[in-house]
């Protein structure tokens, strides 16, 4: 929902003329209205609030826990006043809590599905037809092109461990080492499409690696039956 002051006193007035832009710093409060015959758009960026990440974050880990997971008083012993919780009951408590949200690996997974689920989630729809990586090579070579969903949001996380992880529309894809050098250009979407075709097929012309040739391009058919990539057959329909 929009949060909408129930007051508005204006202090400035600005008249902005076809193709300008206004920015307005953060929380810095604002009245647009379109002047004649026009259209005036307000677009937001807006990072999360701490509340949104406790709040996401809390519950994405609870998803792991178990109900036999409890406190538990590690040295216990009774409080010199009665009633009082201690400071050792506070460590304790904020031990318990680390050992659960202070894992990295899980909180830039968390991070990674949060900031690329869909804004629009009606824009990223899984395709109606699942095609394998054979069939997509077969479709590119009849003439069809992979695109980018334009409403997709693509980022990785990479730890320099065996594997790195490509986050697209809010889903983990797991990817080996061998194709993690691919990871920027598939998600820099200000830049043009990387040849899907040659993720389909050889990742490198000098390599005969059929390990990494099998792991491109199975992430490329699972980006497309995601929604995350959109087939061009040239139809207009």
């Amino acid at each position: 929902d929009l949060r909408l002051l129930q007051t508005f006193n204006t202090t400035e007035d600005w008249i902005v003329e076809p193709g300008d832009i206004l920015y307005l710093p953060p929380n810095v409060a604002h009245h647009g209205v379109a002047i004649g015959d026009s259209i005036t758009y307000s677009i937001g960026f807006r990072t999360p609030s701490v509340a949104e990440i406790i709040d996401d974050f809390g519950s994405d880990v609870m998803q792991e826990l178990r109900e036999d997971q409890r406190y538990l008083d590690t040295a216990p012993q009774l409080p010199a006043r009665t009633g009082e919780i201690t400071q050792q009951v506070s460590s304790q408590l904020i031990e318990l809590l680390q050992t659960h949200l202070l894992d990295p690996e899980k909180l830039a997974r968390w991070f990674g599905r949060y900031m690329t689920s869909p804004k629009y989630s009606e824009l990223v729809s899984p395709s109606p037809e699942t095609l394998s990586p054979q069939q997509l090579r077969q479709a590119l070579a009849d003439g069809a092109v992979l695109v980018r969903n334009p409403a997709s949001r693509f980022a990785f996380v990479d730890n320099g461990g065996d594997t790195a992880e490509l986050h697209v529309d809010g889903i983990t894809i797991p990817c080996p080492r061998a194709i993690a050098s691919l990871l920027p250009a598939v998600c820099d979407t200000h830049a043009a499409d990387p040849d899907w075709a040659i993720l389909l097929g050889d990742i490198d012309e000098n390599t005969n690696d059929e390990t990494a040739h099998d792991d491109s391009a199975n992430m490329v058919a699972r980006l497309y039956n995601q929604g995350s990539l959109l087939l061009d057959d040239g139809n207009d329909d």
